[in-house]
Formats: structure tokens, C-alpha cells, sequence
């Protein structure tokens, strides 16, 4: 044997081999820890330790169909608001407004105007989950983050937090919009910053739960 109990083998890799005729090996049939080693069946048993993975719906619903134990269908009473825009990972928390409202660790803040490089920073130092903004200049954006950011294809970006925004980059922000959120102060949002800007177009969604938990 070259391998022993507790250590790890991929599919195919050698197990055992034959000192005087190096050509004769034994292989590996499967990926996993080697659990035991009967020297006298020659039995040696392999198990892969896979964590579960959990994965949160990250919003309020009822589960309305479960596919062959792998896909779930939920079914949300929400506003469905889209982006232009947006950066960073899937996340959800309440909904807070910049100026209106208190600002707590894992909310989603929602901003008026054309947010400035202050306003980012004070934010990070909120460990907020998300922000959704109606505009903001590149060049802030680009300091902010010490970086450019591509916008063919986003939302695996490493990020203090997610960012979704409703008209781009322009210093121009509209009004209009702003009444949604206001009167959905301390709702729950799911943010969805994906977004793809080529063929099969993907922009990025904000569901905001109708009903408060």
C-alpha cells in the first residue's frame, strides 16, 4: 500500500503497487478518504465527507413546488423593482434610507441622489449588506474601489457590499422611483446585482417583501 487510513485519494490515483514490477498497480475507484484497510480481505474502504451545503432563500414566500429534489419554486408577494446596474454577490437584510432613517449592521440602504465617495465610505464602515442608488459617476465608483470593474459581466465581484444601481452612471438622478422605497421603509429586500449586458441581456432585481416579518 502507499496510501494509509485518513488520507485523502482522487478517482485513479495509485493505491497500491507491486515493489518488483512497478507496472502492476492497484488504482483508486472513486475520490474520497480511505476509511480502513483489511489487510486480510484486502478490502479497502473509501467514503467521500461531503458537507451539506445550505442554501437560504434569502426572502419571504411559500414554497410552491419541489423538482426532483433539486430545484425549489418559491412564490414571493413582493415589488419587483429593475436596475440598470449592479455589483457584488446575492444578499438580502431591511430596508433603510440614507437620511430617513437609522442605518444597522446587514441592511440594504437605499439613497436618493447621486451618491458621493463620502457616502461610500461612511456605508462600508456600517457593514451594510447592500446599497440600491439611483445614479453615481464611474470615476467615484472607480475610487472607491481601487479598481476598474467591468460591466459586460458582473456579479462575482469582492465588495464590501453589494451594489445595485436604477439609472447608471450619470451625475443625473431621478425622483420619480424614490416614492417605492420610501413607503417600504423596513421591509425586507433580496437584492440580485447579476447583471449581463450582451446578448440575453440580465439586469439586476430588487424584490421588496409587501409584508412585514
Amino acid at each position: 500500500m502507499v496510501k494509509k487510513v485518513g488520507e485523502f485519494v482522487y478517482e485513479d490515483e495509485v493505491l497500491a503497487k507491486d515493489n518488483l514490477q512497478q507496472w502492476n498497480y492497484i488504482t483508486s475507484p472513486s475520490t474520497g478518504t480511505i476509511k480502513n484497510i483489511d489487510s486480510k480481505t484486502g478490502i479497502v474502504t473509501i467514503q467521500n465527507d461531503k458537507k451539506p451545503l445550505a442554501l437560504y432563500a434569502m426572502c419571504y414566500g411559500s414554497v410552491e413546488s419541489v423538482t426532483d429534489n433539486q430545484y425549489v419554486t418559491l412564490n414571493l408577494d413582493a415589488v419587483k423593482i429593475i436596475g440598470r446596474i449592479g455589483f457584488g454577490k446575492i444578499t438580502s437584510g431591511r430596508l433603510a434610507i440614507l437620511g430617513k432613517s437609522s442605518i444597522e449592521n446587514e441592511n440594504i440602504v437605499y439613497v436618493s441622489n447621486c451618491i458621493t465617495i463620502e457616502e461610500l465610505k461612511a456605508l462600508a464602515d456600517k457593514n451594510i449588506n447592500g446599497l440600491i442608488c439611483n445614479t453615481v459617476s464611474y470615476s467615484c465608483l472607480k475610487i472607491y474601489l481601487k479598481k476598474d470593474i467591468g460591466v459586460a459581466l458582473t456579479g462575482n465581484e469582492s465588495l464590501p457590499f453589494s451594489i445595485v444601481l436604477l439609472e447608471g452612471f450619470t451625475e443625473n438622478s431621478m425622483c420619480g422611483i424614490k416614492d417605492e422605497f420610501f413607503k417600504h421603509l423596513g421591509k425586507y429586500v433580496l437584492l440580485q446585482p447579476q447583471t449581463q449586458i450582451r446578448a440575453g441581456a440580465i439586469r439586476p432585481l430588487i424584490y421588496i417583501m409587501k409584508h412585514h416579518y
